[in-house]
């Protein structure tokens, strides 16, 4: 998860994955071919999930998945993120402590700024 004004950077996404499930650090890294990193595309995201795009939410979904968080939403002002609640027109806002220990996520530097606007 990435705030709207950033982009994930699917390299450090990849990186840090790769980290996670290698266990950590030096050659315990898995190697990037056993990885093939993109985002989900709308089809398969509803199927899986229940929800269309734009309404995604991490809680209640039809599958469970693992959620990254971008750290840089770890220093809002108020530490306050806005998250999909399951329809388009619905968001759900809550304190970052909270999402971040209802959901279990990771935490990872994982955005850079989207210049494209």
């Amino acid at each position: 998860m990435v705030q709207y004004v950033h982009r994930v950077d699917m390299g450090r996404l990849a990186d840090y994955v790769r980290n996670v499930v290698g266990g950590g650090g030096g050659s315990g890294v898995v190697a990037k071919k056993h990885f093939n990193f993109r985002l989900a595309d709308q089809e398969w995201t509803a199927r899986m999930t229940g929800f269309e795009r734009n309404g995604v939410s991490p809680f209640g979904a039809r599958v469970m998945w693992p959620v990254v968080l971008c750290e840089e939403i770890t220093r809002l002002s108020p530490p306050v993120l806005w998250i999909g609640a399951g329809h388009v027109d619905y968001k759900l806002a809550m304190p970052v402590d909270t999402f971040v220990k209802a959901t279990e996520c990771l935490i990872a530097d994982i955005s850079v700024p989207d210049d494209s606007e």
